[in-house]
């Protein structure tokens, strides 16, 4: 059965006969991911916690985990939030919020080597009603604490709320 033809079908269907399983990706929005990652292949996406999405691995025990280079990060959640041109500088462990934090690093690496990069969220503080503009990476403890070391949540904040949480910025 062509696509038109079962459409007209499906229009056609009384609401008591009981519906077949049937395809359903939106073709579109398959579309639109394919040509996404046409420009923005994941082995160039960076995670919040600095590392490659292709450094993480699911787990069904613990969900993600992130196992950049030669060292552990316990990375728990998989959110891409930024795009390099040359993903080997983020191989970094992280040590504390701002530039001590693993995408920051990261970035500060590639964009000093000549390379690019660009982000693929919109950069501002996790508190909506944040309006401060100076925004970096801080890795959080289960209390909501920063903590100096890779941790298993990582969020973006502005310097006051690092500085509110017990962060030290360098």
């Amino acid at each position: 059965m062509s696509l038109e033809n079962r459409e007209d079908h499906l229009a056609n269907e009384s609401p008591s006969e009981p519906r077949e399983p049937h395809y359903a990706v939106d073709m579109q929005r398959a579309s639109d991911y394919l040509k996404y990652l046409k420009k923005y292949p994941r082995s160039k996406q960076i995670c919040i916690c600095g590392h490659t999405v292709a450094s993480h691995h699911y787990s069904t025990v613990v969900g993600y985990n992130c196992k950049p280079n030669n060292h552990f990060c316990p990375c728990e959640r998989l959110d891409p939030v930024y795009f390099a041109s040359n993903a080997n500088h983020f191989k970094r462990s992280t040590h504390g919020p701002g530039m001590k934090h693993a995408l920051a690093l990261g970035i500060t690496s590639l964009l000093a080597s000549g390379s690019s990069g660009e982000w693929l969220i919109r950069v501002k503080c996790m508190y909506p009603d944040c309006k401060n503009l100076e925004i970096l990476p801080a890795p959080l403890s289960k209390d909501r604490r920063i903590v100096g070391k890779p941790s298993n949540t990582n969020v973006l904040l502005c310097r006051e709320h690092i500085i509110e949480f017990g962060g030290n910025l360098i």
